[in-house]
């Protein structure tokens, strides 16, 4: 129904994300939280998580390669300056794209979604922004990847869950050190490796071994 009346949806998405920023408390997620947030599943099970999901649906309505669209940017930016709960939300799925969103406006990523992800664990929104970019399923390009290595090594450092957040991140640190720059350099070099290992818990330990073996 939305692809065949575009003007509708798009004023129908921005009336909804007015309601939320006027009314944060009523878009709370539908999964009670339980302990430990599940930043994933709470977001796709609220307003602005669903809000950020639409964005990216809109990309199969035009034939020819995905784009990132000045629309697109501008609500996004809407997202992200939703009240704290409702932003998280937002982050979250922002997030799980952080890679594309890179690959297509590096400039735009670094200025409105990576300071979020590096807010790391302060903040719900950071801890949101974390869970969505370790999501990712392919590896973050070069640059991305060594503007949030400090905190990728932090988080490992301090990582005690046993999350499908924590198996990624395992994957991600072994990854940078086989990956390489154009110069040939390990974008995670190997006393950098070797001092994460030393510092960080036995589960995580075991957990880079595992990968290795495998």
């Amino acid at each position: 129904v939305w692809t065949a009346d575009r003007e509708l949806y798009l004023e129908t998405w921005t009336l909804l994300a007015g309601i939320i920023a006027q009314h944060p408390a009523a878009a709370n997620s539908a999964i009670i939280v339980q302990g430990r947030h599940d930043w994933i599943s709470e977001a796709l099970n609220a307003p602005a998580g669903r809000l950020a999901d639409h964005l990216f649906d809109e990309l199969s309505w035009n034939e020819g390669p995905d784009t990132l669209t000045e629309s697109l940017r501008e609500r996004s930016q809407i997202l992200l300056a939703l009240p704290p709960d409702p932003q998280a939300h937002a982050a979250a799925q922002l997030a799980m794209r952080a890679n594309w969103l890179y690959l297509h406006d590096p400039d735009w990523t670094v200025k409105h979604l990576v300071p979020l992800i590096e807010q790391g664990s302060a903040t719900d929104v950071g801890e949101a922004a974390i869970a969505g970019f370790l999501r990712q399923s392919h590896f973050p390009p070069n640059e991305l990847l060594l503007r949030l290595k400090p905190l990728m090594l932090a988080l490992f450092a301090n990582e005690q869950s046993m999350s499908r957040r924590h198996d990624n991140l395992q994957s991600l640190i072994l990854a940078s050190w086989f990956r390489k720059d154009a110069e040939g350099n390990r974008l995670l070099a190997s006393d950098d490796l070797r001092e994460a290992l030393i510092t960080t818990s036995e589960s995580n330990r075991l957990g880079i071994l595992r990968l290795i073996a495998n």
